[in-house]
Formats: structure tokens, C-alpha cells, sequence
């Protein structure tokens, strides 16, 4: 009986490693994107995108833009410098070696993608902010997507990127505001110790067949001084959604913003 139970114990001693190699194996398999970079690309040039706005887009980005499927409607990134406690818009003409604008801090994309749903208009929007140069203050920033033409949401998901010693690292991002038929807002939890760091915004929204324009916005707030938590407030003026944030008595928050994208549908 006792031999029975140490060999009972024996083989579970040697299947356990077994079990978690097959599990950081599987885990592996889902940061290891499931095809190449240029592969992605070509995808996403078949679903409607042109090769010059995916040439310098997150490889994470590329892989969520394409896994549902449907075409792509719609491509927005801009750039922006971080200086003066502020974000400021670079156009792509001002980067160059001999101006005095070299490089940029910070880039926000968004992707409007149209999905096949009978009876109703579908799409996914993904929002992406990414750290170019790494930034001094490392306190919880939030990271918002609004639209317009009352579409409800009917899921969400957000994740935040980094590394650290030169490995990937990667987590869920928590609610900070949800109005299902205006838009939602994540956390974004900076480490002191990350390196590399972007966020991935993903929202899915539908509503019955119709027409109209679509008009999408995704904003970035940075908070630099204060510990208390950001608040989001969706609002519209005219057909343009809009985003306002703000934060207890100290804080101080720098705003990246974007001007909107649409898509008549």
C-alpha cells in the first residue's frame, strides 16, 4: 500500500512540471502573435487599410484590428510631444533629422472596423496610446473612446503593455467609466519599473440597421501630480462626441486629444 502510495506520488511529482509547461506554454502561444508583423499587415491592406498608416503601428494593435475579421473602415494616429505639462500635436511633415522636432512622446490610434451582423450596423473600434519616451510620472492615467449615434455597447476589453528586464509584461486594465450608448473609460495603471508601455482600448457596438454618420473619439489623460482618481465625462457637441476629464484638488492631468474620426454608414 505505501509503495502504491508513493508511486502515486511519484508520477503526480513528475506530471505537475508537465502541467505547468503545457499551461506557460499555452500562455506563451498568446503573447507570441499568431502571425508576422507582415503578414498582419498584408491582412489588414485586404480589409481595407493602406500599408503607409500600418508601417509604425504596435504590433498588438495589428493583431486586434484583424482577429474579428470585417473591413476597416477607418485609420486615425497622430503623434504628440509631451512638453510644457502638455500634449501637442506633431504633424508627420515636422519630424525630420534637420528640424528641431526629431522625435515624438506619445502616439494614439484608432481603428474603426465594421463587422458582419445581419440586421444590425456593427463595429469594433480599438484605441491604442503608446509611450514613445518613457514618462517621468508613473501614477494611474485613464484612456477613454466616445461616440455618437446612441450605439450600444455590447462588450469591452483593455490591456496594458510593458516590459520589464527586457520581457513582456501584460494585464486586464480596470473600468473607470462606462455609459453604453456613449462610451467607456479604463485605467491605466503606470509602473516605475515598465519600460515600453501602451495601452489597447477595445469596444464593440451595434444598433439596428440605419444610416447616419459615425463620428468616434478616443482621448488620453496623463496624471502627473496628485493621487486621487480620474474622472471621465462623456458628452456631445452637436454630432461630435466629447470627452472631458478632471481630478481632485492637486492633480494635475495633461490631456492628449486627437480630432475625431467618423464613418458614414
Amino acid at each position: 500500500m505505501i509503495k502504491k502510495l508513493i508511486s502515486l506520488f511519484l508520477i503526480v511529482v513528475f506530471l505537475i512540471p508537465n502541467i505547468v509547461i503545457a499551461d506557460n506554454a499555452l500562455i506563451k502561444e498568446e503573447l507570441v502573435n499568431s502571425l508576422p508583423r507582415e503578414e498582419l499587415i498584408n491582412v489588414a491592406i485586404e480589409r481595407g487599410a493602406k500599408k503607409e498608416e500600418l508601417e509604425s503601428m504596435s504590433i498588438f494593435f495589428l493583431e486586434e484590428l484583424v482577429k474579428d475579421g470585417g473591413e476597416i473602415v477607418s485609420l486615425k494616429t497622430t503623434d504628440f510631444i509631451h512638453e510644457d505639462d502638455k500634449f501637442i500635436p506633431v504633424d508627420a511633415d515636422d519630424i525630420s533629422p534637420l528640424g528641431t522636432i526629431s522625435t515624438y512622446d506619445f502616439t494614439l490610434t484608432v481603428g474603426i472596423v465594421r463587422l458582419n451582423s445581419p440586421g444590425y450596423d456593427y463595429f469594433k473600434f480599438v484605441s491604442n496610446g503608446k509611450w514613445r519616451n518613457d514618462p517621468v510620472w508613473r501614477l494611474t492615467d485613464v484612456i477613454a473612446t466616445s461616440w455618437s449615434d446612441e450605439f450600444t455597447l455590447i462588450d469591452s476589453h483593455c490591456t496594458y503593455y510593458a516590459y520589464q528586464n527586457g520581457s513582456l509584461f501584460m494585464e486586464g486594465c480596470t473600468r473607470n467609466k462606462i455609459e453604453p450608448e456613449a462610451g467607456l473609460s479604463h485605467n491605466v495603471d503606470l509602473r516605475s519599473y515598465h519600460t515600453d508601455m501602451e495601452v489597447q482600448q477595445t469596444a464593440y457596438v451595434r444598433k439596428l440597421d440605419s444610416t447616419g454618420s459615425l463620428n468616434v473619439v478616443t482621448s488620453y489623460a496623463h496624471e502627473k501630480i496628485g493621487l486621487s482618481s480620474i474622472t471621465t465625462l462623456f458628452g456631445l457637441s452637436g454630432k461630435k462626441p466629447t470627452i472631458d476629464f478632471s481630478a481632485g484638488l492637486g492633480s494635475t492631468l495633461d490631456i492628449a486629444e486627437p480630432d475625431f474620426d467618423y464613418y458614414d454608414y
